[in-house]
């Protein structure tokens, strides 16, 4: 929901503000499935296939005691398949048991939550950084949260209390 002074009127000769986008730090975090709209990839440098895809809303804790707005385009492609899987699953639906599929529930998933994993890496191509999002079932949230806390007790340099640190 937009604040309504986003759309106060400014002149010409105003000095404005850069409130430029500000990503979210790496690290893991929770989210909430607000909705999604339909959308299509247009052919572009990248990819040169058009096909449909689901541009989902979602409201990102940002650990800070405050969240922000972050979109998901989901691809209806097939080879796509598992981050949509990965996307429902981290919200709570479970595989069908007998074929391991997740069937999406676009409607009534809406206002649940899941949890998101982001991590930088570098482009082998450009050597840019770039952002992954990874969904977490809760089973993988809990054992990345694990890691997380085990690597920052290591860096602590905690005591042992068998002689080493």
């Amino acid at each position: 929901m937009s604040n309504a002074t986003d759309y106060e009127v400014i002149s010409m000769t105003d000095e404005v503000v850069d409130n430029s986008f500000q990503p979210i730090p790496d690290g893991i975090y929770e989210f909430k499935y607000l909705g999604y709209t339909n959308g299509n990839h247009a052919p572009d440098q990248y990819d040169d296939h058009s096909y449909p895809t689901v541009i989902c809303d979602l409201e990102v804790a940002d650990g800070q005691g405050g969240s922000r707005k972050m979109k998901e385009t989901l691809k209806l492609i097939k080879k796509a398949q598992y981050k949509i899987a990965q996307f429902f699953m981290s919200l709570g639906e479970k595989p069908n048991e007998a074929t391991g599929k997740v069937t999406p529930a676009w409607n009534s998933a809406i206002g649940q939550t899941g949890t998101i994993k982001l991590e930088t890496i570098k482009l082998k191509s450009s050597g840019n950084d770039y952002q992954t999002r990874t969904f977490l079932s809760p089973e993988s949230a809990a054992e990345e949260r694990k890691k997380l806390a085990a690597k920052a007790s290591q860096a602590a340099g905690s005591w042992s209390g068998n002689g080493g640190w």
